[in-house]
């Protein structure tokens, strides 16, 4: 599986200052604003060009469902975005109002999670629907979000020398790489 790059994140209906909506096009924390009391919230990402989606990763916080929908750019702003995934539950009620299971990762796949008809075609857009009824005081938002597609056998073939490369080579194991930086994020919770 080859990772998909977004290109844009085309629509937000909240973000607080301390943690924007543009940290997940970094691999850092989007967050709703303090104020917002809201129960649904959305936020749009562009990809550069259409692409099967084949598999997405989402770190979670304080949502109780998410909803996933698909659809492209050239489009009319008027037509509904086709249901990718049906809503996955997050959180309970009684966990909501508890403060319990506020924060997790969900890791979703075609041939499990997705709609069939929807997911075989190509998609340059995702929008993604937050919904936190049960404790609407509270703010929710996302750890991370990954997609990913299927690679060619070339390009899988040209991935994993290049992985093996890394992984051999001494330079890799800096602790500013990604997988450093996640891992102690992780960590520090």
């Amino acid at each position: 599986m080859a990772p998909i790059t977004i290109k844009d994140i085309t629509k937000i209906s909240s973000e607080s200052d301390t943690f924007p909506a543009a940290n997940l096009l970094a691999g850092k924390k989007w967050m709703t604003c303090p104020k917002d009391k809201a129960s649904k919230n959305v936020i749009e990402f562009s990809f550069q060009s259409p692409v099967q989606i084949r598999y997405i990763d989402i770190g979670y916080f304080n949502v109780a469902s998410l909803e996933f929908y698909v659809g492209s750019s050239v489009w009319s702003p008027s037509k509904d975005y086709a249901q990718l995934i049906p809503a996955v539950t997050l959180q309970s009620a009684s966990d909501a109002k508890a403060g319990n299971n506020k924060s997790g990762c969900k890791m979703l796949n075609f041939n499990e999670h997705m709609i069939k008809e929807v997911g075989e075609k190509k998609w340059d857009r995702v929008k993604l629907v937050l919904l936190q009824p049960y404790a609407r005081c509270k703010q929710i938002g996302l750890e991370f979000v990954r997609f990913g597609t299927q690679q060619n056998r070339s390009t899988a073939k040209e991935t994993l020398k290049q992985a093996e490369t890394e992984v051999l080579s001494p330079t890799s194991l800096k602790t500013e790489s990604p997988f450093f930086k996640m891992m102690n994020r992780i960590k520090s919770r």
